[in-house]
Parts: structure tokens; C-alpha cells; sequence
């Protein structure tokens, strides 16, 4: 006798109910009764406003029934903690939103944007500290100068100078080579593909184009 698979998610009666018991109460998913198989590719069809949205996001633990069951993986998500939740949307699903919750009023991106201007004069301050408190450590030439408290003063200034140019460096590498993908041809050729730089810098990728969408 051969064993029955369980399916990888099995969703069973489950209902989602928004604004319950008031006049602007939403009975957005009904009753849903759904087994998906592991590998198994399901399409849901509907018109607008019929639950779709709402469906997939029980089904990928981003909201919880109103009533009803849903089993992922064997695991009852009604039963599982916030933090278990997030760790296992994480690993198990993907969404592509229909609305990209962006800010409406958030400027298009010129050639440089806030990150790399933060960048630019967090690294021009700390080269001027470490030049002016170079100077005044300089032993040979100027120490005799200054007192001993602008000396002391200076060499924590120098060191911490170095330490926010230090990490700016890293920061700077690290974004190019594994945050925002595309970057480092940037940083060593001087050139980036017309998709990074509609992607990335929009408002600069219009001007040189010429393109208005």
C-alpha cells in the first residue's frame, strides 16, 4: 500500500473577514478549501476584488484567517510566533506586489543619489580632520606648537577620523560589489548599462537619453 503525499500547502476552510462586525465590514476570502503539491504550478483567476490578493497572502503566512486552517509544509501557521512567520516567509516565498508601496512624493534620482553624497563628504570631512590633526601631531615640526591637550585632543580626532574613512571605504565596496548589483562596473570602468542606471538613477538616465518614461 502506497503512502499519500502531503500536499505542501492544504488550506482548509479558510475565510478572511476585514473590518468585522462594522458597516464597512469585507468578507474578502470565503470558505477556501485548496491543496497545492510540492512543484505542483496553480494559476488563480478571478475578476478584480474577488480575493485573489487576499488568498495569497494568507497562503504565504503575510496575514492570518479569520477562521479556517492553513498547513505549510506540514506546520499549522495559525499556531506558529510572529518571528517563526517571517523566518518562514524568508525562505519559502516570493512575492511580486501589485502596488510597490513607493513614496508618491519621493523625487526621481539624479546622477548622485543621497547615499553617495552622504558618502562623498562624510570621506572630504575626515580627509581634512586627518590632514589638520596630522599637522599638529607632527612631532618634528609642530607639536612644540601646540599644548599638550590640543595634541591629546588631536590624536583622537585623528583616530577617529580614520575609522569613519575606513568604513566608508567598506560601506562603498561592499554596496557596489553585493548591494546594488551593476555597481562595480561603475567604480571600474566609469560606465553603467542603460538598465542600472534607469533602474538606479532615473531622473539622471532621462536627461542624457532624452526619454521621458
Amino acid at each position: 500500500m502506497s503512502a499519500v503525499a502531503t500536499p505542501f500547502i492544504a488550506a482548509d476552510g479558510v475565510s478572511k473577514t476585514y473590518n468585522p462586525g462594522r458597516a464597512d465590514e469585507v468578507r474578502a476570502v470565503e470558505a477556501v478549501t485548496m491543496h497545492v503539491d510540492r512543484g505542483e504550478v496553480l494559476v488563480l483567476e478571478g475578476p478584480s476584488g474577488s480575493g485573489k490578493t487576499s488568498l495569497l497572502s494568507l497562503i504565504g503566512c503575510m496575514s492570518r484567517p479569520t477562521s479556517g486552517r492553513i498547513v505549510v509544509d506540514g506546520r499549522d501557521v495559525a499556531k506558529l510566533a510572529e518571528g517563526v512567520l517571517t523566518e518562514e516567509r524568508r525562505r519559502r516565498f516570493g512575492f511580486i506586489f501589485q502596488q510597490f508601496h513607493l513614496i508618491p512624493d519621493l523625487p526621481a534620482i539624479d546622477k548622485y543619489n543621497i547615499g553617495q553624497k552622504q558618502l562623498f563628504w562624510t570621506m572630504i570631512v575626515t580627509m581634512i580632520l586627518l590632514l589638520v590633526s596630522g599637522i599638529i601631531l607632527w612631532r618634528p615640526y609642530f607639536a612644540d606648537m601646540f599644548a599638550i591637550p590640543v595634541i591629546r585632543i588631536a590624536a583622537v580626532v585623528h583616530m577617529l577620523a580614520f575609522f569613519v574613512l575606513l568604513m566608508g571605504i567598506i560601506v562603498h565596496i561592499y554596496s557596489a560589489i553585493f548591494w546594488v548589483r551593476g555597481s562595480m562596473r561603475a567604480m571600474t570602468r566609469g560606465t553603467v548599462s542603460h538598465a542600472w542606471a534607469k533602474h538606479h538613477h532615473a531622473l539622471w538616465y532621462k536627461r542624457v537619453t532624452g526619454q521621458s518614461k
